[in-house]
C-alpha cells in the first residue's frame, strides 16, 4: 500500500511554460517540499536575446545567476539511468525507477544540468517465472508509473527547437 502511495507522490520533474517568448522551466513543488523550499532552479531559454538565464536560489535567500549565450552551447545532453537495485541484477522482478538528466552540453567540453526527471517506470520481469505470477507488482507498477519518460522528451526536443542544436546521449 505504501508503495502506491509513495511511487505516486515521488514524480519529479520541472514545470515548463512559454511565457513572454520565453521557455521557462522551474524546479518542481514536490523538489520543493523535500527540500523545505531550501532550493530551487529556475530557467529561461529566451529566443529574442539568444541566452539561457538560469537563476539557482539556495538556503531560501541566496539568488546566483547564470547566462549562457546560445552560441556556447553545442548541443543538448539527455541521459537515462535506472535508479532500482534489480536493474543491476541480470535476473529477477521489479519496477524501473527511471532518472532523466537534461542538461547543456557546452563548448568548452563541460555539461551543465539543468533538471531532472524522476519517477516510478514500467514492470519489468527478468525471471523465469511468468508474469501472471507477479501480479500484484504488475498492478502496483500500473498505478504508479509515471510520465517522466515523456514529459524529459518534449523538454528536451523544446531546448532543442529553441537553442537550435542536436540532442546528445
Amino acid at each position: 500500500m505504501l508503495e502506491l502511495i509513495f511511487g505516486k507522490l515521488l514524480h519529479i520533474r520541472p514545470s515548463i511554460r512559454h511565457e513572454g517568448g520565453c521557455l521557462v522551466a522551474k524546479s518542481s513543488r514536490m523538489l520543493q517540499i523535500l527540500a523545505l523550499g531550501s532550493a530551487s532552479r529556475k530557467a529561461y531559454i529566451d529566443v529574442q536575446q539568444g541566452k539561457v538565464r538560469i537563476c539557482d536560489r539556495t538556503f531560501w535567500v541566496a539568488k546566483r545567476w547564470k547566462y549562457i549565450p546560445f552560441d556556447q552551447i553545442s548541443a543538448i545532453s539527455y541521459k537515462y539511468a535506472d535508479m532500482d537495485i534489480g536493474s543491476q541484477i541480470s535476473w529477477g522482478a521489479y519496477q524501473e525507477k527511471q532518472l532523466f538528466t537534461v542538461g547543456l552540453k557546452l563548448r568548452s567540453g563541460e555539461t551543465y544540468v539543468l533538471f531532472r526527471f524522476y519517477g516510478a517506470g514500467a514492470f519489468v520481469n527478468n525471471n523465469f517465472l511468468p508474469d501472471w505470477w507477479y501480479w500484484q507488482e504488475k498492478l502496483a507498477a500500473l498505478f504508479t508509473q509515471g510520465q517522466q519518460e515523456n514529459d524529459s522528451r518534449r523538454f528536451v526536443e523544446s531546448l532543442s527547437a529553441h537553442i537550435g542544436v542536436s540532442i546528445v546521449n
